[in-house]
């Protein structure tokens, strides 16, 4: 158990400071190419919320949730399957309910978490934009944390502990090749986030499912 515990502590300690070098890159990258200005700041304001669900959902609450409810079906594996699976299914229909109509609400959203872009007109639409084309993340991100959860039960820790890294590798990589090419620029991040909430559902859902 010790050395489980020891290998665990070593592969996520490392992941996590990978990650927080590269969002250290990431984010001079935001500065040196987009600048501070009206778009890169209505970026910044809708990524707040599905940014949040990622801070409330893959910090870990789920593992914490799971595990008192699992102790029952541990023994049963066909039993831990059918409720592994039912609260997955359950949990989709939630989140995908709540992201319909959090874009449906986007433009009250905005009002909520920044209300002095009201009167900016072209600056509001914008960030209203950039939250329907994130708000995909959050759904995507709610599950994915789930699928991380049910991995660390069962002692897989790299793949999970390889979310924030695939977050700040996509913005990164939006940012440099995808940014040059649009209209608005700082809107190749919100397809960054949109691709890195893809990569992990392909990466993280196979395993669960193995």
């Amino acid at each position: 158990m010790g050395k489980r515990l020891f290998r665990a502590t070593v592969i996520v300690s490392a992941m996590t400071l990978l990650s927080r070098l590269l969002g250290f890159v990431r984010d001079m990258l935001i500065a040196r190419l987009f600048g501070a200005d009206v778009a890169t700041d209505a970026f910044f304001v809708a990524f707040k919320i599905p940014n949040l669900l990622r801070r409330l959902f893959s910090e870990g609450a789920f593992s914490h949730a799971l595990i008192p409810a699992m102790e029952q079906y541990w023994h049963d594996k066909t039993a831990l399957r059918e409720f592994i699976g039912k609260t997955a299914g359950t949990l989709a229909a939630w989140a995908l309910l709540m992201t319909t109509l959090a874009m449906a609400l986007a433009p009250v959203l905005v009002l909520i978490i920044a209300p002095g872009f009201a009167w900016q007109g072209e600056q509001y639409d914008l960030t209203v934009t950039a939250l329907r084309g994130m708000l995909p993340f959050g759904f995507c991100i709610v599950m994915v944390a789930y699928a991380g959860s049910v991995q660390n039960l069962h002692n897989h820790y790299v793949i999970p502990a390889l979310t924030p890294i695939l977050l700040n590798v996509c913005m990164i990589y939006a940012a440099l090749r995808i940014a040059p090419q649009l209209d608005i620029p700082i809107m190749a991040l919100t397809w960054g986030c949109a691709r890195q909430a893809l990569c992990n559902c392909s990466f993280k859902y196979p395993v669960l499912c193995a």
